[in-house]
C-alpha cells in the first residue's frame, strides 16, 4: 500500500481512472478497426452447406480466430497505452493491466462458447443443444469466467494494497464460496431440466442420483480447498480447483466427441443406401456412433476421476504426485497411457472400418449386380471378420507388452498357427 501510494501520491486517484479510460478507449477502437477489416474477408473464408459438421467446425474456427485477433489487438493496444502514463514497473500500471486482463479473459471464454454453442444461429452450432440451452450455457460460462477473473484481480489488488494475510485468505474463501455456489446452482438447474425430459422411473432416478453425487462432490471439494487455503498450501488448493475444472469439462467434451464421431462415420447425409434398406444402414451407423461415443465418455469420466483422486490425495498429504514422478510411477503411467491409447485407437478404427463396410454393402445392393456384386457382398464381411480377429490379436499383444509380458513366444506361436491355417485354407480361398 505504501509503495502504491508513494509512486503517485494523491494523483493516483485521478490518474488511474483517466489512464484506464484511455486504455479501454484505444483498445476498443483497435477492436473496431480490426473488426471492420476482418469482417470484409470473413464471408470469403466460410462456405459450403452448414448442415455438415465439417463446415460448421470451419465456420466456428474462423469465427473464433477473428474474435481472437480482435481480442489480441485490444490487449496489445491497451497495454501499450498504459506506457503513456506510467513506467513499466509501476504498481498502479500493473493494476490497470490486470483490469485489461480480466476483460480479455472474459471475452475469450465468450468467444470459445460462441464457437461451440453459437447461441444466435442453430445452423452454426457444433454441440447439439437447443437455442435456450445454448444461450443459458454461454451466459453461465461468461459469468463464471468474469467471477474467476475478478477474484484473481481483486486478490492481487488487495495484496498490493497491503491487506493482512489472514484477511486475504478469508476474502479468497468468501469469493470461492460465491463461485462454488454459482457452479452448484447451475449444475442443479441443468440436472432438473434434463430429468424433466426423461421418463419417470430409473432414468429420472439416475439423474437425481447424479445430481446428489455431483453436489456432494462440489461441497467436499470446496471444504477441502478452503482448508488448504487457510493452511497456506497453494499447491494443494490449486490441485483441488484443477480437479473440479476437469469434472466440469467432461460433459461438453463428451458431446463434442460424439458429434465428431457422427461426422467421421459419414452421418445421415454421407450414406447413400438403396431404397430397400436406408433406415437399417443409417440406424446401425448411428447406434455404433452412439455406442462408441458412450465408451469414450466413460473413458473420459474414468480418467477425470483418477486425476481428481490423485490431486485430492496429494492435497490430503498422501504424496501420490511424488510417487508418480518416481521411476515406478513413470513406468506405471507410461503403461496405462499406452493401454488406453491403444484401446481408444482400436475402437475408433473398428468403428470407421465397420461404417465403411456397411456403406459399401449398402451401395452394392443397389448398384452392383451379377458376380461382382455377389463377390463384394461375400468378401467384405469376410474382410471385416478377418480384420476384427487381427485387431483383437494386435491389441492383446500391445496390452500384454505394456504390462511387462514377453510376447516373443506368443508372436512365434501365432506365426506358426497362421502358416498352418494358410496352407489348410488354400481351397477355400480359391473358391
Amino acid at each position: 500500500g505504501g509503495e502504491l501510494a508513494g509512486s503517485h501520491g494523491a494523483n493516483a486517484w485521478w490518474l488511474a481512472p483517466l489512464a484506464l479510460a484511455v486504455m479501454l478507449l484505444l483498445g476498443y477502437g483497435a477492436v473496431r478497426l480490426v473488426g471492420d477489416y476482418m469482417g470484409s474477408v470473413a464471408s470469403h473464408m466460410i462456405g459450403g452447406e452448414l448442415s455438415h459438421l465439417s463446415t460448421r467446425l470451419s465456420a466456428a474456427g474462423y469465427g473464433f480466430l477473428l474474435k481472437l485477433i480482435r481480442l489480441l489487438a485490444f490487449a496489445i493496444v491497451a497495454y501499450g497505452a498504459s506506457l503513456l502514463f506510467m513506467p513499466a514497473a509501476d504498481p498502479l500500471r500493473k493494476m490497470l493491466c490486470a483490469v485489461v486482463l480480466l476483460i480479455f479473459a472474459t471475452h475469450l471464454v465468450g468467444a470459445i462458447a460462441d464457437a461451440l454453442l453459437s447461441p444466435g444461429s442453430a445452423a452454426l452450432r457444433v454441440l447439439s443443444y437447443d437455442d435456450a440451452a445454448a444461450r443459458h450455457r454461454r451466459r453461465r460460462a461468461v459469468i463464471l469466467a468474469a467471477l474467476v477473473s475478478f477474484a484473481g484481480l481483486s486478490h492481487g489488488m488487495l495484496r498490493l494494497l497491503g491487506l493482512p494475510a489472514d484477511l486475504l485468505s478469508l476474502y479468497v474463501i468468501l469469493f470461492g464460496a460465491v463461485v462454488s455456489l454459482f457452479v452448484m446452482l447451475g449444475m442443479i438447474a441443468e440436472v432438473h431440466r434434463r430429468s424433466a425430459l426423461l421418463p419417470a422411473g430409473w432414468h429420472r432416478l439416475r439423474a437425481r442420483l447424479a445430481q446428489s453425487l455431483l453436489t456432494g462432490f462440489l461441497v467436499l471439494s470446496f471444504l477441502a480447498w478452503a482448508v488448504n487455503v487457510l493452511l497456506e498450501r497453494p499447491g494443494a488448493s490449486a490441485g483441488i480447483a484443477l480437479g473440479v475444472v476437469l469434472v466440469l469439462l467432461v460433459p461438453p467434451a463428451s458431446r463434442l466427441i460424439q458429434a465428431l464421431l457422427h461426422h467421421a462415420e459419414g452421418g445421415p447425409a454421407a450414406v447413400a443406401p438403396a431404397a430397400a434398406s436406408p433406415v437399417t444402414v443409417e440406424t446401425a451407423a448411428r447406434r455404433r456412433s452412439h455406442a462408441l461415443g458412450r465408451l469414450i465418455a466413460i473413458g473420459l469420466r474414468l480418467a477425470a476421476a483418477l486425476a481428481v483422486l490423485t490431486l485430492f490425495a496429494d492435497a490430503g498429504g498422501l504424496q501420490l504426485m511424488s510417487w508418480l514422478h518416481s521411476d515406478s510411477g513413470v513406468r506405471a503411467l507410461h503403461a496405462a497411457f499406452q493401454i488406453v491409447l491403444t484401446l481408444l485407437l482400436a475402437a475408433i478404427g473398428w468403428h470407421l472400418l465397420t461404417s465403411w463396410v456397411d456403406r459399401q454393402l449398402s451401395g452394392g445392393e443397389s448398384e452392383e449386380t451379377g458376380s461382382v456384386g455377389t463377390r463384394a457382398q461375400t468378401l467384405l464381411p469376410l474382410f471385416r471378420n478377418f480384420l476384427w480377429i487381427g485387431l483383437i490379436s494386435l491389441v492383446g499383444m500391445i496390452v500384454l507388452s505394456a504390462v511387462g509380458v514377453d510376447i516373443g513366444p506368443l508372436l512365434a506361436g501365432a506365426g506358426v498357427v497362421g502358416l498352418a491355417i494358410g496352407f489348410g485354407a488354400q481351397t477355400l480361398v480359391k473358391d
